[in-house]
């Protein structure tokens, strides 16, 4: 099993049903190999492949916040809320200065993620 179609850097491995295989990290085209080695020695020739696009960018199409204030005073619960087209997969939000769930304060800021 490789990440090219020479092989190179793969070593026989037991037949299993599944076989976890890690990607690159970078997204786009990924393509799998595998040359099959029989019992009597022989090998399926060249090797099979199959192929994924790796995309761990979540495209967001909106954000709001409720309720439309212009503006908070402390203690007050803001929702933000991300719109996105993709389905499945998770988003997370950073906003510099707040946390999830700050005990001291009693600060909380909820994120919703909604799919379109």
């Amino acid at each position: 099993m490789a990440d090219n179609e020479a092989m190179v850097g793969s070593a026989p491995l037991p037949f299993t049903a599944t076989r976890p295989y890690t990607l690159s990290t970078d997204d786009g085209l990924k393509t799998v190999y595998v040359r099959y080695l029989f019992g009597d020695g022989s090998s399926s020739g060249d090797p099979v492949f199959d192929q994924i696009t790796l995309d761990s960018r979540a495209a967001i199409d909106s954000v709001y916040y409720s309720p439309a204030a212009a503006s908070f005073d402390a203690g007050d619960q803001v929702s933000i809320f991300l719109h996105s087209s993709e389905i499945d997969g998770s988003a997370q939000v950073t906003i510099t200065g707040i946390t999830t769930a700050d005990r001291a304060s009693r600060r909380r800021c909820r994120v919703r993620c909604h799919h379109r």
